[in-house]
């Protein structure tokens, strides 16, 4: 944010600490942004933001051209009265920036404290001659830091834009490092828990219904495990063909779709079907197509009341099971995650420049026939 800002503290340091690091750790009640002052213990954090937006409402700290005594002396207005006159215990950055810090955190839990008359929580009080009612704990540390509207509208102003520009960076970050890995990491783990699930050994047939991502994901993977077979069945030539070694049948158009899904079966039936979408088809036709004691996993939600057949679960003697969370195969994940073999890359289609974010959820939502993992491209990424 003080890059993005182009003022002087984004290169400013005090005694060997930058101002980002002065403000981090003031944000996390560090020096003397942590204290014990009228039987009240501040030891907890605060926004960084509130920070920032302090600074700037009050001295404009972040878009200052230059380094200004006067201005970093009294950076965060902190003991400057409206009077006049800052006590010169507090004239430097660092200073300001942390008693600042306390003092927020102070009037945040101050304003719910008993034996204190004003900035309570719930009271209405004067501000510049208008009715301000106080709602919450953030509000009443806010109006007691500066009392007065102008100062807390623009507070609100540059709080908002820094969380934005917080949020972006990190939606930033985190899509340059799926970038760097190809595909999420949390497809990896649910794949990699439906296939646990299936308990799929080697010399097994799995049939994996549904041609989205986690299922191309699952017979890629499903590969290189040594199964006697894998088939994919789905609605869309586009995405089938990203299925790896998997045999793949469409389903679209088929008069009979478990006849088809028949055709592929190994005789005696599958011992794994994995149901990837929320139809009960699919349930049905796994159900069908499993040898006796087979192993039914269901990898989508179900709408409504679903109807099964118990007495063919009874007589074949069929097992059902969810598979939904990860139950701690993230590292497992991530060892795929690094297998090149799978040429995960190959399931981002789509590399949109975030501005055309509207055409990139388009895409994913209503483009099975042309697209599957759809990424928004930032800026910095484009320029690297």
């Amino acid at each position: 944010i003080l890059d993005q800002a182009g003022g002087f503290l984004k290169n400013y340091s005090q005694k060997g600490r930058s101002a980002a690091q002065i403000i981090y750790d003031a944000a996390h009640g560090r020096g003397d942004a942590a204290g014990t002052v009228q039987g009240i213990t501040v030891d907890n954090t605060i926004n960084p933001a509130a920070i920032l937006a302090t600074l700037q409402k009050e001295q404009g700290l972040l878009t200052m051209k230059s380094p200004d005594d006067g201005a970093l002396n009294a950076a965060a207005g902190y003991a400057c009265p409206d009077g006049g006159g800052c006590n010169p215990k507090y004239a430097s950055f660092t200073k300001q920036v942390e008693n600042m810090a306390f003092q927020l955190r102070f009037n945040f839990e101050r304003s719910v404290m008993v034996n204190f008359g004003d900035f309570q929580v719930g009271q209405t009080m004067k501000i510049d001659g208008t009715k301000i009612k106080l709602g919450n704990q953030s509000t009443s540390a806010l109006y007691r830091y500066t009392p007065h509207l102008g100062g807390n509208k623009s507070f609100v102003s540059l709080f908002t834009k820094y969380e934005k520009t917080h949020a972006a960076a990190l939606i930033a970050k985190k899509a340059a490092a799926l970038a760097k890995t190809k595909a999420k990491a949390a497809a990896k783990l649910a794949k990699a828990q439906a296939k646990a699930q299936a308990k799929a050994a080697a010399g097994s047939n799995l049939l994996i219904i549904g041609d989205g991502p986690f299922s191309l994901i699952m017979a890629r993977s499903a590969a290189g495990m040594g199964l006697s077979q894998v088939v994919l069945a789905g609605r869309h030539d586009f995405r089938l063909s990203r299925a790896g070694g998997a045999t793949t049948l469409n389903l679209r158009n088929a008069p009979d779709p478990l006849s088809l899904l028949s055709s592929s079966s190994p005789a005696g039936g599958f011992d794994a079907v994995i149901a990837t979408v929320g139809a009960i088809e699919a349930v049905q036709w796994g159900l069908e197509l499993l040898r006796p004691k087979g192993r039914l996993v269901l990898f989508a939600a179900m709408p409504g009341q679903s109807p099964v057949d118990l007495f063919r679960v009874h007589v074949k003697e069929l097992e059902i099971v969810g598979a939904c969370n990860d139950e701690d195969r993230f590292d497992h994940a991530v060892r795929l995650l690094a297998d090149e073999q799978l040429k995960l890359h190959e399931l981002i289609t789509h590399r949109l420049p975030w501005q055309q974010y509207e055409q990139a959820f388009s895409l994913a939502a209503n483009r099975h026939d042309a697209a599957l993992k759809v990424t928004l491209i930032w800026d910095n990424e484009a320029a690297r």
